[in-house]
């Protein structure tokens, strides 16, 4: 995109490598890592949901293995990546918040999705606490599928196709609500895997 003309997008993407430090040096290439480093790294990117995308000149087979054995990892190139992008990049979320007692909803309502693969994850503070209990999740007001969504370690990852224009999550916060600032965050992309879980 464009940093000087708003909504204008070039056809090309450059995607950063996934740098990692083996030593006390930045491994530029796969060659510069061990096997143990290497896993390391991808395990890292892997588990914050990034980008895993480590450089080598050689023989790349362990990296290769080790990162397509990982769950809902989507093998892909810039153009597949670019491509993804502008099916995103479309989509509108407005995201909304309330309170009522110990029960928080969040609410999403959903924009000009055209990929059936449309998903958008809600962010739930305190959510790998433990402290947060009786999710339920609705699609346009209708209790949802558990085939259309899944918890994550931050929150909760909703599938919503074309035709959802509003999700909202509930779920129960610790009496009394120990949370001074009930801060949700929703992120949407276009996931390119036919089933969330």
């Amino acid at each position: 995109m464009s940093t000087q003309t708003k909504g204008k997008r070039y056809a090309h993407l450059t995607l950063p490598v996934s740098d990692w430090y083996v030593g006390g040096e930045v491994a530029q290439s796969l060659e510069q890592h061990t096997d143990a480093s290497m896993r390391a790294g991808v395990d890292f990117y892997y588990n914050q949901g990034l980008l895993v995308n480590f450089y080598g000149h050689g023989s790349v087979s362990n990296y290769s293995s080790y990162v397509v054995s990982k769950p809902r990892i989507w093998s892909t190139n810039s153009i597949g990546i670019y491509d993804w992008w502008v099916v995103r990049s479309a989509v509108n979320v407005t995201p909304g918040y309330s309170q009522n007692g110990t029960t928080a909803s969040v609410t999403a309502g959903i924009a000009n999705a055209s990929d059936p693969e449309t998903a958008i994850e809600v962010v739930i503070p305190n959510w790998d606490s433990g402290t947060v209990s009786n999710l339920q999740v609705l699609l346009d007001g209708v209790v949802a599928s558990s085939s259309d969504y899944r918890p994550t370690s931050y929150g909760v990852k909703v599938r919503v196709g074309t035709t959802v224009s509003t999700v909202e999550v509930r779920y129960d916060l610790p009496a009394p609500n120990t949370l001074p600032y009930p801060y949700t965050n929703v992120n949407q992309y276009a996931d390119r895997h036919p089933n969330p879980n």
